[in-house]
């Protein structure tokens, strides 16, 4: 693919999704526009782009519309594995470089240490000596692994809660209510709440 004219693919007025608001400036990397947009629900989405040439001849371009799926990005459950360890799997697989972020999970009265390991969509988490008792992790900045490029960068939040309880007999889990997500302000990146 051909780069599009810088000034012209970074103008946020060349871009339209009905259904969604687009804000912020645009931002090109060879011939990737990324736009920040308004929360998106589990729905088919057009991009219609309008004034972006080619930067090499100024051609306009032959198509000028893209489809795209959003689907939710969730956690989907929270567990003890061993008193020194604990594991969060997504629903689907996150982006590696932010589900292996330390500082992205923290738990209330537990010290969490070393680098997460990421297989699959699970991801494994050092802590310090837990208790039998019920913790609530965290967890903040994580987002799908998997991004439409276009006109638009898909993040999708991570959420609805779990409660996993560690006791001396095993490990017994609940789903809780979505209600009691927190969302963040950070373009899909939210601060979630699970327990172990």
């Amino acid at each position: 693919m051909a780069p599009p004219t810088a000034a012209e693919a970074t103008t946020l007025a060349n871009y339209s999704v009905p259904g969604l608001t687009l804000s912020g400036v645009p931002s090109l990397a060879g011939s990737t526009v990324t736009i920040t947009t308004s929360p998106q629900g589990a729905a088919t989405y057009t991009v219609t782009v309008t004034g972006v040439t080619r930067a090499s001849d100024a051609s306009p371009l032959a198509v000028n519309t893209a489809s795209f799926t959003h689907t939710t990005f969730n956690v989907a459950s929270a567990a003890s594995l061993t008193s020194h360890s604990m594991r969060v799997t997504f629903d689907a697989p996150p982006n590696a470089g932010q589900a292996t972020t330390l500082a992205n999970y923290s738990v209330l009265g537990l010290t969490l240490s070393g680098v997460p390991s990421l297989a699959g969509n699970t991801v494994t988490i050092t802590t310090s000596t837990q208790a039998a008792s019920t913790y609530t992790v965290n967890v903040a900045g994580v987002t799908a692994g998997q991004r439409w490029h276009g006109a638009h960068r898909r993040e999708r939040d991570v959420h609805r809660p779990h409660a996993v309880q560690r006791g001396e007999r095993g490990i017994a889990e609940q789903r809780l209510d979505d209600g009691d997500v927190r969302r963040g302000a950070d373009r899909g990146a939210g601060d979630h709440a699970h327990e172990l």
